[in-house]
């Protein structure tokens, strides 16, 4: 950094005249770092926009549940007289119907368990390691060089004919409960589980873990022809020993309880079904227990989870174009602009945060993309949709239609007019809506997402679109737009207008630094040969007055 020294000769204050000429000079550099602070405001208050209409638009999608899946205006409602018995679920193809269920016997599972006083167990027994357990009296495990070994399992599911294979590899270095726990995780089929006995036996317990009919547990030979699975369920008190290179549990006198199917009678019919869980015509049904009598299933439209369904959308449109609109209409305080560093230093933090509020007001003030995207939404909302397969329209139709508040913007209300409904009735705003989901399903739901015909160029033809399907290829164009303009998350600022703008913005600053710098050495230039000109006139002065002196003398 040079030092520099003015004033020696004139006694003027030069760095100080300097700092106030240069002071002038920075203006429209000032000027300029607020033009930059005013575009990145303005890229994030488009950024937000983009973010409000981008998550409006994902809850609308089918994989979100939106409007736009037809299971949200098929929600059902489903009551059981006898609950204890039977419950269910509906899904969205379920019919609106009374079905009678009554039942017989619940599905059980096959369980096998071990001779009483088979083998002995103490608290050690389960903690012991497989390689102890088979050095003394333990199983006849044959291990590899390597301390593993391979136990095999065939197991029929029920209901099912082909058997699943099943190969669990275990270590000298397992426990017993290491083992029997690896089966249970092993998705095998079964679950096994070994009990000790006041006697200071044990008791093992084998459960298939689905109910029904025709379950088989084979215990079989690896590939060396070692049957591992049936010398470790021997030494578990099943008589699976010497049974050779496939032993079947239902073979081995161990069954405790045989799996049954469910019975029922539905509608009138004799059916049976492996598990207790099952579904008819759309309906889930599950059977809690028996009964001598009937029990009546009722199916219907659940009127009011579609309702808060369609609610949500409408909440969720209305507040997003309120955002929207109060960021079109918000007053522009043209003389608050952005603070420069200096003029932060001499306020306080209330005075900053009040400046900025205003600062940053009006930064989207009738935005041409932003007033374009608002006046299209609402058309494509109260827009009628033509040639729909349904009765309906019109949101008016079913009881919703634009605020008459010019303020709200185009905000969705109730209708308090009365209109008169397919079936002749004449209905307001909530009512009429209410009546449509439960009366019309497909209709509102046509009314909302008709896909709409195409023109002989193979395009949609907008007008007949549903509502949704105008609204998120609305969406999706603004938001387009707006990123266009204002970027998005990683894009770079060559990529996106305002971002442009920015980077011309940095050049003219960087090239106005550069400016700066040269008038202000030529300031100093110019106050430096000043200086010497005034040293050179105060010399010559002296020298005067000295032979003025001498003169006199």
């Amino acid at each position: 950094m040079t030092m520099r020294l003015g004033g020696l000769a004139s006694g003027i204050d030069t760095e100080s005249m300097i700092k106030q000429l240069m002071q002038a000079e920075r203006l429209p550099m000032q000027r300029l770092l607020q033009d930059k602070i005013t575009m990145e405001w303005q890229q994030d208050a488009y950024r937000e926009v983009n973010l409000l209409m981008t998550n409006f638009r994902n809850s609308l999608q089918v994989s979100n549940g939106g409007l736009m899946s037809r299971a949200t205006f098929y929600q059902k409602t489903v009551t059981s007289s006898n609950p204890s018995v039977v419950t269910a679920v509906g899904t969205s193809n379920a019919q609106n119907a009374t079905a009678t269920i009554q039942v017989h016997n619940l599905a059980e599972s096959a369980t096998w368990q071990s001779t009483d006083g088979a083998f002995e167990m103490d608290s050690k027994f389960l903690s012991q390691r497989m390689g102890d357990w088979t050095a003394g009296d333990g199983p006849d495990i044959d291990w590899d060089a390597h301390g593993k070994a391979v136990m095999s399992f065939s197991v029929t599911k029920p209901g099912e004919t082909k058997a699943t294979e099943v190969n669990i590899t275990i270590s000298k270095t397992d426990t017993v409960n290491n083992v029997i726990s690896r089966m249970n995780r092993s998705q095998v089929g079964f679950s096994t589980f070994v009990d000790q006995r006041a006697d200071g036996t044990g008791k093992t317990v084998v459960s298939m873990a689905q109910t029904g009919e025709g379950a088989d547990i084979r215990l079989v030979a690896d590939a060396n022809g070692a049957n591992n699975a049936a010398s470790f369920f021997a030494s578990l008190g099943f008589n699976t020993a010497g049974g050779g290179g496939s032993v079947s549990l239902n073979d081995t006198g161990h069954q405790a309880t045989a799996g049954k199917n469910a019975s029922f009678t539905y509608n009138g019919y004799q059916m049976e079904r492996a598990s207790n869980d099952f579904t008819v015509s759309g309906v889930t049904y599950t059977l809690h227990g028996t009964s001598n009598d009937p029990v009546r299933v009722t199916t219907a439209t659940d009127t009011e989870a579609v309702f808060n369904s369609i609610m949500e959308f409408v909440n969720q449109y209305n507040e997003m174009i309120d955002k929207i609109n109060g960021l079109l209409r918000e007053e522009n305080h043209r003389n608050y602009r952005p603070l420069t560093e200096d003029q932060r230093a001499e306020m306080s933090e209330r005075e900053i945060e009040l400046w900025e509020e205003k600062a940053r007001s009006g930064l989207l003030r009738n935005d041409p993309i932003l007033s374009s995207a608002m006046n299209q939404l609402r058309s494509s909302i109260f827009g009628t949709v033509q040639n729909v397969d349904g009765v309906f329209n019109s949101l008016a139709q079913i009881g919703l239609t634009t605020s008459s508040d010019y303020r709200d913007g185009g905000k969705i209300v109730f209708d308090t007019r009365h209109m008169t409904m397919p079936d002749g009735s004449r209905l307001t705003g909530e009512a009429r809506l209410r009546h449509a989901i439960e009366n019309n399903p497909e209709d509102v739901y046509q009314l909302f997402n008709a896909s709409g015909g195409t023109d002989a160029n193979g395009k949609k033809i907008a007008g007949e679109t549903g509502i949704l399907g105008r609204v998120n290829e609305q969406l999706r164009t603004v938001t387009n737009r707006v990123t266009e303009r204002a970027g998005r998350e990683g894009r770079t600022l060559q990529q996106f207008a305002l971002g442009r703008d920015i980077l011309r913005v940095e050049d003219r600053i960087t090239n106005f630094e550069r400016r700066l710098q040269q008038i202000e050495e030529r300031y100093w230039k110019q106050f430096t040969a000043m200086e010497k000109a005034v040293q050179e006139m105060n010399s010559q002065a002296s020298q005067l007055f000295s032979m003025m002196g001498m003169g006199y003398q």
